[in-house]
């Protein structure tokens, strides 16, 4: 079995953490990570939490977003809205609760 890290780099990514923070003062914590090269910015609060998945080589995989639903957001894939932009980032959020929590 293959175990794929991702590692915490958000000490050495205050850039975006600050960058973020002053355009979406909403999310009260940032977290930068990386796993080759796929990066993940995870914003939260209380209330929401929001992963966007990029790939410096384009396109993100599925295996990459499943990854970070599962390891960063730490949600079940039902209970993700998923949105991929024309640029190929992936954003990824909790469902509301009135929103149907089944597979389509």
């Amino acid at each position: 079995m293959i175990t794929i890290k991702i590692k915490d780099i958000t000490s050495e990514r205050q850039d975006i953490v600050s960058g973020l923070k002053k355009h979406s003062p909403e999310f009260s914590t940032v977290k930068v990570y990386a796993c080759g090269p796929t990066r993940y910015i995870h914003s939260f609060n209380d209330n929401l939490q929001i992963l966007s998945v990029s790939c410096f080589t384009g396109n993100v995989s599925e295996v990459d977003w499943v990854l970070g639903i599962q390891k960063i957001m730490k949600i079940k894939l039902v209970e993700a809205l998923i949105k991929v932009r024309p640029s190929g980032v992936v954003f990824i959020r909790k469902k509301p609760k009135h929103l149907p929590r089944k597979a389509n």
